[in-house]
């Protein structure tokens, strides 16, 4: 028996209906000309996505599972393939797991990771080993990327870290990207702790909008001069829900709120949306 062709019209267009309904935020997003930030809710790790107002996209760690990859296409317009700039803030399973999927469903162009240590875990090694097959650009440092097509034209980005440390402590050699947006800036400091903060307290001097909150909100990583120092406004802990670590530490919650900063978490708040035109900037 035939089916209906009205029925069949009817389907196709309820499809294409709820297609367009998901798709139109994301394109609309993706063409407004200005930066979007999402950080990511996956769990008990980090993963940060940053879109330039031209365009460039930007991951900064993976999280510790294939989570990001559907929290990227959550936000990302369906037809994109190419992520420009992934960055390995440092060797942990909860930053650099997801990366693997990643290589699986976009063609990554560079990638700001220090390959000059030995390996600590087999899914460093992983990653290493597709490193090793694959065509990316690989540095320690951005500066050494600036001849690439892998930065934005239109933001500022700086990375900073303390390699003098490695071996004592993988968080000390985490990688902190600073982003600077005309009069919008933020700071992403992956796990790094005090020793680290303070050399981005040498080299930061003005005020801050946003702050990645480092290593998940742990007493190890709180450091009230940087914070006094550079005033954010929002604090983002990326931790998840009911964690072994039991992070983020109450203690330290309360300190950044006793310096007047909006706290936000990944474990109650889900995916956090930041937006700015450079200017004035938002949470939606």
């Amino acid at each position: 028996m035939s089916k209906n062709p009205i029925y069949i019209l009817l389907a196709s267009m309820t499809v294409l209906l709820s297609f367009a309904y998901k798709e139109y935020p994301k394109v609309k997003n993706y063409n407004d000309n200005q930066l979007h930030i999402y950080f990511f809710d996956v769990g008990e790790g980090d993963s940060a996505l940053i879109k330039s107002p031209d365009n460039h996209l930007i991951l900064i760690d993976g999280g510790p599972s294939r989570e990001v990859l559907y929290k990227i296409s959550e936000v990302m317009p369906f037809w994109i393939e190419t992520i420009d700039l992934v960055v390995i803030s440092h060797s942990h399973a909860d930053h650099i797991t997801g990366v693997l999927s990643v290589f699986d469903r976009y063609n990554v162009k560079c990638i700001l990771y220090d390959e000059s240590d030995e390996s600590i875990s087999n899914t460093e090694n992983q990653f290493r080993t597709r490193l090793e097959g694959g065509e990316y650009t690989v540095s320690d440092e951005l500066s050494k990327l600036a001849d690439s097509d892998c930065l934005p034209n239109a933001i500022s980005v700086k990375g900073y870290s303390l390699r003098e440390s490695a071996g004592k402590n993988e968080n000390y050699e985490s990688i902190s990207i600073f982003l600077k947006y005309a009069g919008f800036e933020a700071l992403f400091l992956a796990d790094a702790e005090a020793p680290v903060q303070k050399i981005i307290l040498d080299s930061i001097s003005a005020d801050i909008e946003v702050l990645k909150v480092p290593h998940h909100g742990s007493s190890d990583a709180f450091y009230s001069p940087l914070i006094k120092k550079l005033k954010p406004d929002l604090g983002i802990i990326s931790v998840g829900e009911n964690n072994k670590f039991g992070h983020p530490n109450e203690e330290v919650v309360e300190g950044y709120s006793k310096y007047g900063i909006k706290i936000l978490r990944t474990d109650l708040d889900g995916d956090i949306h930041v937006t700015s035109n450079g200017d004035l900037w938002k949470v939606l």
